[in-house]
């Protein structure tokens, strides 16, 4: 499994077939699929398309968080939090990160863990983002949102 980029957007390779997430399925009409290309219209905002090795496609592969509802439930019970993570989530998705490099680019003081986990400081360090990511198929998962406080009680390597 590999990555490579087409015009500066990222494409997946996932064995014979390229793993594509379109964030619009917009992006459906404008593009030439050759025969074999796998599409799974589900009801969510993402469309996933898998094309057989061709070569010269442009594509876009945007990052997947999961689960917006963990920050939404969170940023309800602190909600001097709330514009800080929705705008931590819209860039996240809008992000390209395939190296740790990458997130250090736009996040430098985020930390590095072991297992590609994360550290994101929230409002000044005031709130901890513990998230971990697989890079090959451009998804973050959050493992945990809360307080510098309660952050010291976990392993964020761990969780």
């Amino acid at each position: 499994m590999g990555a490579f980029s087409v015009a500066g957007l990222n494409v997946k390779k996932w064995g014979n077939f390229e793993r594509i997430v379109f964030k619009k399925r917009r992006f459906l009409d404008e593009l030439p699929l050759p025969p074999r290309t796998k599409i799974n219209l589900n009801k969510s905002k993402y469309l996933r398309i898998l094309v057989p090795q061709m070569g010269t496609f442009t594509y876009v592969c945007t990052v997947r968080v999961i689960a917006k509802k963990t920050l939404r439930a969170f940023w309800l019970k602190h909600s001097d939090c709330e514009d800080s993570l929705k705008a931590w989530h819209k860039e996240a998705e809008e992000s390209n990160w395939e190296t740790p490099q990458d997130i250090k680019k736009g996040y430098p003081s985020a930390s590095i863990l072991q297992d590609n986990r994360v550290v994101f400081n929230i409002k000044g360090n005031k709130y901890r983002l513990v998230v971990k990511l697989n890079y090959d198929f451009a998804i973050v998962w959050i493992r945990f949102i809360g307080t510098h406080a309660e952050y010291d009680k976990i392993n964020a390597s761990k969780i």
